[in-house]
Formats: C-alpha cells, sequence, structure tokens
C-alpha cells in the first residue's frame, strides 16, 4: 500500500514501503516534456536532462556519479513527451545520499556555458545516432502523421538547428518556469522507514519556492487523418498504422493492453501468427499503446521487404 502526502510548497510525495528490500529506489518526476514546447526550443526538455548531469556547485559530474556508483547503486534519467524523470538506485541505507544527489542537481546545477557547447555536440549525435534507426524515424514520423502541428508532435530529442541554438538564458528560464514543486513527484519505493520519511524529503526538497510557474496543462489535440512518408537507403520498408486509443488513467487501460497483447503482443498474437508465421512475410510485427494526457492512439509497427506491403496491409 502507497502512501501519499503533499509538502507545503506543493510539492507531491508518493511512498511504498517493500519490508523484504533491502534497496531503495527514488525519482524526481517532473511533468513536463517535449509536449511542453514550442518550434524553437524543441528538445529543450531533453537537454535539460543531459546539463543536470554536467556538475553542481558541490560536486562535478563525475562525482555525481561516483557519489551513487561508488556504493554499488545506479542513477540515471529519461525524457519523454510529458514528464522527466531523475532517478537513483541503492541500499535502504543510502536513501539520503540518493535525496542529496537529486536535490543537488535540481538546484545546484551550473549550466556552464562550456558544458552547453559541449553537450550540444553529445546531443546532436544522440539525434544522429536515432537517425540511423528506422524505427526511431518512423516514430517521429507516425507522431506528425497523427498530431499535426500540434505540439504533442514533436520529437523528444528536437532537432539539430533547434539544438544548436539553446543559449544559457534560455535554459535557466525554461527550467525555473516548468521545474516547480506543483509540477513535480517524489516517489520512493523499497524498504523504507514510514515513521520518519516526511521530515528526510522535508529537509532537501521543503525549502523549494519559484516566482516563475508555469503549471503543466495540456490540450485536447485532435487525431489527424493523415500519412507521411520518408525514403531512407535501407532495405525493409517500415510501417505503422494508428487510429484513436484511450488517455492515460483511463478505466478501460487495462482492458486496451490485454487486447494489445492477444492482437500483437508477442509470439502467440494474432499479428505474429497471421504475418510472420503463415503468411512469412516480415520478422517483426507488433502492436503498441501510446497513451498520454488527453490523447491516445492504438498502433501497429511492420518491418518488411516493400513487394510484400500491399499484402501485409
Amino acid at each position: 500500500m502507497y502512501n501519499l502526502f503533499k509538502l507545503d510548497n506543493g510539492l507531491r510525495v508518493v511512498v511504498e514501503n517493500i519490508e523484504q528490500f533491502n534497496s531503495v529506489s527514488v525519482g524526481l518526476w517532473v511533468e513536463n516534456g517535449s509536449r511542453n514546447e514550442d518550434a524553437i526550443n524543441n528538445g529543450i526538455s531533453h537537454f535539460i536532462e543531459h546539463m543536470m548531469f554536467k556538475g553542481t556547485k558541490h560536486r562535478t559530474s563525475k562525482q555525481i556519479a561516483e557519489a551513487i556508483e561508488d556504493i554499488g547503486g545506479q542513477i540515471n534519467a529519461f525524457t519523454g513527451k510529458e514528464a522527466t524523470c531523475y532517478y537513483v538506485k541503492v541500499l535502504d541505507s543510502y536513501l539520503e545520499l540518493g535525496l542529496d544527489v537529486i536535490s543537488d542537481m535540481l538546484f545546484n546545477s551550473n549550466f556552464t556555458e562550456e558544458d552547453i557547447e559541449k553537450e550540444k555536440g553529445v546531443v546532436v549525435e544522440e539525434i544522429n545516432m536515432s537517425e540511423d534507426s528506422p524505427e526511431d524515424v518512423l516514430m517521429d514520423l507516425h507522431s506528425i502523421a497523427a498530431w499535426g502541428k500540434e505540439s504533442i508532435s514533436r520529437p523528444i530529442l528536437g532537432y539539430e538547428h533547434t539544438v544548436r541554438g539553446f543559449n544559457r538564458t534560455m535554459l535557466v528560464d525554461y527550467l525555473q518556469s516548468y521545474y516547480i514543486p506543483e509540477n513535480c513527484v517524489i516517489s520512493i519505493c523499497g524498504k523504507v522507514d514510514m515513521s520518519n520519511i516526511k521530515e528526510i524529503v522535508e529537509k532537501y526538497f521543503g525549502a523549494w519556492e519559484c516566482n516563475k510557474k508555469s503549471i503543466t496543462k495540456y490540450n485536447n489535440p485532435e487525431i489527424l487523418k493523415s500519412n507521411l512518408f520518408r525514403k531512407k537507403d535501407i532495405e525493409q520498408l517500415h510501417v505503422t498504422l494508428g487510429i484513436p486509443g484511450i488517455e492515460v488513467g483511463h478505466d478501460d487501460i487495462y482492458t486496451l493492453i490485454l487486447l494489445s497483447n492477444i492482437l500483437g503482443g508477442g509470439a502467440s498474437s494474432i499479428l505474429f501468427q497471421k504475418i510472420r508465421e503463415e503468411l512469412g512475410i516480415c520478422y517483426s510485427i507488433y502492436l503498441f499503446i501510446s497513451s498520454h494526457i488527453n490523447a491516445g492512439t492504438v498502433n501497429v509497427y511492420a518491418g518488411l521487404n516493400p513487394q510484400y506491403i500491399k499484402e501485409a496491409l
């Protein structure tokens, strides 16, 4: 059973004690992703995630990693369309260290001009790597076909020209606007002493206050009836088909998950058995759900020889 409480500054905290564990996972979830961006700053949420690991007033970039990895823990982060998460996994005795490192990154990151310029090169290479993955290219194309000019269609990594345009002022202003207690959740799961966990979280995050506040609210985007194509010099044709789905948190989400598994969730699914096993015209085919706030799609992906596309469809 989880426990939910809120600090005076609006920060929500959710905790689940699992007594038989000897470890704990801590996550800082920010309700901010590429869906919060515009055409000029597309990719800034993901870029800020990178910059959080580049050093603080108290730790160098290497010391951030060493603080967790030297005790056998893990530290990482990821960015999505609607959320950014920074997390650590450590032994339960190092819970406070995990909170200290995350809070240090949040409140004391340097964002030096030198580090920003270096990281632009890193992120551009990440974009280039994504361009070498047909599935990644296809998923970004699929989002644009489904959502058009809506912010939900924008790629999480952004584009090279938008990333190259970032500067310290843009990054800090964006951070101060969206990284606010009201947009965030601290999640803690594992072996936790429930008698003092609120005081511990208060110690590291209780003084968090912001003057600029952009409370995240998303619109209700309309799914388009559209199609997009992109030619690449590769062997296979990669294709996705999408239909309207359901939003995250909907009562029917588990029903839809069950249905997606039946249709395209594994080797026994209808799509796999028909298209791959019976017809033998593809190697990879599956169904996946994309559920967002106020929006959702159900999608089928296949990679196959172009000569079989009509039969597969």
